[in-house]
């Protein structure tokens, strides 16, 4: 059944404690499929916030409700499996910021927007999360209509292996997908897979696919990339990944490029570093970067050095060898697999972004597979 939508009457004062003093407030986008608002508000100054956060972004989220009375179980799975998805990643966001970061020196970390408060909605499936405002300090958005460029691609890159470094070979409470989430109990966890474009959570959309050499190697290559998370020798290779690393999710610090901020976290899981990069550069980054294979590999080859930076600082304070193993060939490996999972994705959903890049070189990466498609 579609889902429903559910009433929500509380005002944005109320979701908040007395000490926070709203003076004003203004909607600055609603979430996708309108599951919720993002609004800014401005503080008064006797709240006790430092001046730069005087003004703060309140993530209010508000999912629609399922029908109560489906008529038939089989016949609603497909059609409430995104609205599933959904639900899960808010609360996988909320945990992400309430009970994930703070348990961690994520110092290594470009900035994440600081969380100031967070609570369920009683009158919703949803919560609502109290944010710092990243526009204050990094007010420069990453450019959609051409993409972003070398400076900007490199600030990002440089984000990514810092946040893979910090989180490589976590181990925590996981959420499953979708149709397996309906069967438990708990909010607690990221997701057992990161981003919201891996084939356990998009089986509708790939049985409906027509037949191709992509849809063929589908799931070999899915089965690949989920086998770099079993046993203790491979498990080294799997990291936390942002999940949905996009433009419309960066933001750069004023003055320059050198550094940025990520927001988003709801899709934020395990996986291989490889499914960010992939997915960063297939949908954000400027046509003329990805012109030739130096050029791809530029890119990449920075990537894994500020990612060996940031596994060498990981491993002083962990005290083990942190990513061993981790070499260059591995990283392009799992390049060859994640572009090919795109590729999949968008088969099945859309292309957009640098899709001509993607084919070309999945056709490519196609060709050197050892398999018989």
């Amino acid at each position: 059944m579609p889902p429903k939508k559910g009433s929500n009457n509380l005002s944005t004062a109320t979701l908040l404690p007395p000490s926070f003093i709203i003076t004003k407030s203004e909607q600055i986008a609603t979430l996708w499929s309108g599951y919720g608002s993002i609004t800014r508000l401005h503080l008064s100054s006797s709240c006790g916030q430092p001046k730069s956060m005087r003004t703060a972004i309140l993530k209010h989220i508000t999912p629609p409700l399922l029908s109560s009375d489906p008529k038939d179980e089989d016949e609603d799975e497909d059609e409430d499996e995104g609205h599933r998805r959904k639900v899960i990643s808010y609360e996988v966001e909320r945990w992400f910021y309430t009970d994930l970061l703070p348990s961690v020196n994520y110092k290594l970390v470009a900035k994440i927007p600081t969380l100031l408060y967070a609570a369920a909605d009683p009158s919703s499936l949803g919560c609502c999360l109290l944010l710092e405002d990243l526009s204050i300090e990094y007010p420069l958005e990453a450019t959609w209509s051409c993409g972003c460029d070398l400076a900007q691609t490199k600030s990002v890159l440089r984000w990514l292996a810092m946040f893979h470094a910090q989180f490589w070979g976590w181990e925590g409470p996981l959420r499953t997908p979708p149709r397996e989430e309906k069967k438990r109990r708990g909010k607690a966890g990221v997701w057992e897979q990161g981003g919201y474009w891996y084939l356990d959570t998009r089986l509708t959309e790939f049985d409906d696919t027509p037949d191709s050499r992509v849809k063929r190697a589908g799931r070999w290559v899915d089965k690949k990339l989920k086998s770099e998370g079993e046993g203790e020798g491979e498990r080294r290779y799997m990291t936390l990944i942002h999940g949905d690393p996009k433009a419309a999710n960066i933001v750069f610090k004023r003055g320059g490029v050198e550094e940025c901020a990520i927001y988003d976290f709801q899709y934020v899981g395990r996986g291989v570093g490889m499914r960010d990069v992939v997915y960063f550069l297939a949908t954000s980054v400027s046509a003329r970067l990805l012109m030739t294979r130096e050029g791809e590999a530029d890119l990449l080859d920075f990537y894994y050095g500020e990612l060996v930076k940031g596994l060498r600082l990981e491993g002083r304070g962990r005290g083990r060898g942190v990513g061993e193993g981790y070499t260059r060939e591995v990283m392009q490996e799992h390049f060859g697999l994640c572009m090919v999972d795109w590729m999949r994705f968008m088969e099945g959903w859309g292309r957009w972004g640098n899709a001509g890049w993607v084919e070309r070189r999945v056709e490519q990466i196609l060709d050197e597979i050892e398999m018989d498609l």
